[in-house]
């Protein structure tokens, strides 16, 4: 599987402190991720569990084969689930569903609420296709505009707006975008370096 979430054997031997210090880390560690300076694509193949579907989630870009499976069971375990992501990733009525009743979501079901991007039959080559697609656009853009999509889900739409002129603005002085405008007025692809 993708990832069967937190070890619960672990778990029998853990007291407050040591959950309270656990779940802190996996908050930031996938909190990084999301924020990570480039597109990050999950290759899903198998079951994603608690931990493992937040991990899948805060991919960008989720591919996942048909025989994939989604469920957050942490109420079958007694702790609640974490609700922030995937509600704003998949909506509200969709995620109460999820986080409220433990149940699975196959692959199908989660490409048609938004839980993944796409259904693949090989994820792993599906993943390394699409990293080549991403690699002939402009790094720096990629950048900002992952780091835009953040700024909106955590500040709201007016400092999204701001954030995407300050992005704008800058471009504007860069090495890559005066390439992308050569290439579009030369009717060839362009070579971006980042710059």
């Amino acid at each position: 599987g993708f990832c069967s979430g937190i070890d619960l054997k672990e778990s029998r031997e853990a007291n407050q402190v040591f959950a309270g210090e656990r779940v802190r880390l996996m908050h930031e560690t996938l909190g990084l991720l999301r924020r990570f300076p480039a597109p990050v694509i999950c290759a899903i193949d198998g079951v994603a569990t608690g931990l493992g579907c937040e991990l899948a989630i805060s991919g960008d870009l989720r591919l996942a084969t048909p025989a994939s499976r989604f469920c957050y069971p942490e109420l079958k375990v007694a702790v609640p689930s974490p609700a922030h992501h995937l509600t704003w990733l998949i909506g509200l009525s969709r995620a109460q569903d999820m986080l409220l009743t433990a149940r699975w979501v196959d692959a199908r079901e989660a490409a048609q609420i938004g839980l993944i991007t796409r259904i693949v039959d090989d994820a792993d080559v599906a993943a390394q296709e699409l990293a080549q697609q991403l690699m002939v656009l402009s790094p720096l853009s990629l950048r900002d505009t992952k780091s835009n999509i953040y700024v909106a889900i955590d500040e709201g739409a007016a400092a999204a707006s701001e954030h995407h002129i300050a992005g704008v603005t800058s471009a504007a002085g860069t090495e890559d975008r005066m390439e992308a405008l050569r290439a579009f007025a030369e009717k060839r692809p362009a070579i971006f370096t980042g710059r």
